[in-house]
Order: structure tokens, then C-alpha cells, then sequence
């Protein structure tokens, strides 16, 4: 059985991963400023995981936080390029469970606004990875910065109720967006 290591890295390593994976993996419009998430780092609100495989990065996941609530929201997840389709992101998931936390909050694009099929399978591929996973579905969307979401919860220690979330879902994007940005960018809203 291959040995790999979970654990919370180093701020020279998030210095790296930004700078080099997350460029990679991720629309450069999809980041936020390293300046914006160090400010965060050293508030204790966001969180930054990797998993190694014989001292290699396969995997990684960010997560914004508040200092007031056992609850997360995946910012950025990824799973090295070469490592993909290997069971690393199942894992990864798994390997979360370890953080002591009530649950974490996912929000996945929309699969009806897709640009084009292949958008639109990619997206309902990605919530079908977090429902076989355990994360289950809300009745909270949420747009940010002209992006819609479903927003979906992975339970670890806690179940919480869709309005719960909806609530923790504002207070994290509180934190991480300037107020002014929040109520002209931010959008979560509870359907019946």
C-alpha cells in the first residue's frame, strides 16, 4: 500500500503552490490575490492542506474559516495533473475529515449555465464526485463575482440545516471580501 502524508504546509510551501499550482489548475480570474489570502493565513482563517506521496505534492485543498465557527468552505481543490484519476481527491476528502470541524461548505458551478456541453458535464461530473464523497445537496445557490453556484455541504461532525449554511456561507464570504464587494458581488440566497 502506497505511503502518503497529510498535513497542513508551511507557509514557504503555499509561497510555491500559489505561485506555481494554482496558476496551473486554475483560471488566472479565479485567484485571488496572494496578498488577500496571506492577510487571511495570518488570521487563522484559511487553512491550506496537501497530501504528499514519497515527498511530492499530488494534492491540495485551501479552505476559508472563521475564528468563530467550526465550519469551512473549500476555496481551491486540485489534484496534480500526472496524479489525476488515481483516487487521490477521494482521499483527500477523507483525509479532511481529520480537521475538527462541523462540516465543510462546497460550492460548485452550476451545470445549467454552462458556457457548452463539455462545461456542462465537467460540472455535473464534479458534484457527482462530492455526493459519492458525502457531501450532500443544499437548497442554497449563491453568485459571487457574476458566478453561479450550488452550493453543496460535506458533513464531518455536523449535519447543519440548509438555513445554517446558508448563514456560514455568508459570514465566511464576509470575512474574505471587503463589505462594499460583498453587497455589490455576493449573492446567497435559501430556495424553498
Amino acid at each position: 500500500m502506497e505511503q502518503l502524508t497529510f498535513r497542513n504546509m508551511k507557509f514557504r510551501e503555499f509561497v510555491r503552490l500559489y505561485y506555481h499550482d494554482m496558476n496551473r489548475d486554475f483560471p488566472k480570474d479565479e485567484i485571488r490575490p496572494f496578498w488577500s489570502i496571506a492577510l487571511l493565513l495570518l488570521k487563522k482563517q484559511y487553512l491550506c492542506a496537501g497530501i504528499w506521496k514519497k515527498g511530492k505534492l499530488i494534492a491540495y485543498a485551501n479552505l476559508l474559516r472563521s475564528n468563530l465557527s467550526p465550519c469551512a468552505m473549500l476555496d481551491y481543490f486540485a489534484v496534480i495533473p500526472s496524479e489525476r484519476n488515481g483516487g487521490y481527491g477521494s482521499k483527500f476528502l477523507t483525509a479532511l475529515k481529520k480537521y475538527p470541524l462541523d462540516g465543510i461548505i462546497l460550492e460548485t458551478e452550476m451545470p445549467e449555465k454552462a458556457v457548452d456541453e463539455a462545461d456542462r458535464i465537467k460540472r455535473e461530473r464534479r458534484i457527482a464526485f462530492y455526493e459519492r464523497n458525502g457531501a450532500r445537496r443544499t437548497n442554497v445557490t449563491g453568485t459571487a463575482f457574476d458566478v453561479s453556484y450550488h452550493i453543496l455541504y460535506l458533513p464531518i461532525q455536523k449535519d447543519y440545516s440548509d438555513k445554517k449554511i446558508k448563514h456560514e456561507l455568508e459570514h465566511i464570504y464576509q470575512l474574505a471580501v471587503p463589505e462594499k464587494m460583498y453587497k455589490k458581488h455576493v449573492h446567497i440566497s435559501l430556495n424553498k
